[in-house]
């Protein structure tokens, strides 16, 4: 968007963004495919996630480098981090609190609407799996 433009409050990114538009466009019209060999025949994410954490050593080495990135404010990496050690691990504690504070942080920081209810949401979902027994 044209500078002069970019700075009119009436038409900041409020609800949705234009790079999320973009995406949507661009595979609506090109499909899914990146042709990327890796995304071609994906495996199922558990056995990836498996996979990820045999090969470091296990949840240990992922949470310290997202302990390392909610010091360092890195939430995005938190966030990525944390799921894969959930998908194997689902009520894993500390990844559990590591995923918390970074989406909180998400959730405060964002001044889209839309993003700012999705963290929010997940804040919640988590909050009551955490504290769920089933």
């Amino acid at each position: 968007m044209p500078e002069e433009l970019a700075r009119l409050p009436y038409l900041k990114e409020r609800y949705g963004m234009v790079r999320w538009a973009v995406q949507g466009i661009f595979r609506q019209y090109t499909g899914w495919l990146d042709f990327a060999p890796v995304h071609l025949n994906p495996c199922p994410r558990q056995k990836f996630a498996r996979a990820l954490l045999q090969a470091s050593g296990g949840a240990r080495a992922f949470l310290a480098r997202a302990q390392r990135g909610i010091e360092a404010g890195e939430n995005q990496i938190v966030l990525d981090l944390t799921d894969i050690v959930l998908e194997i691990h689902p009520r894993h504690p500390r990844a559990t609190a590591l995923r918390l504070k970074a989406l909180t942080r998400l959730g405060e920081s964002a001044a889209n609407a839309l993003e700012r209810n999705i963290y929010r949401a997940a804040v919640r979902e988590l909050r009551q799996r955490s504290t769920s027994r089933s």
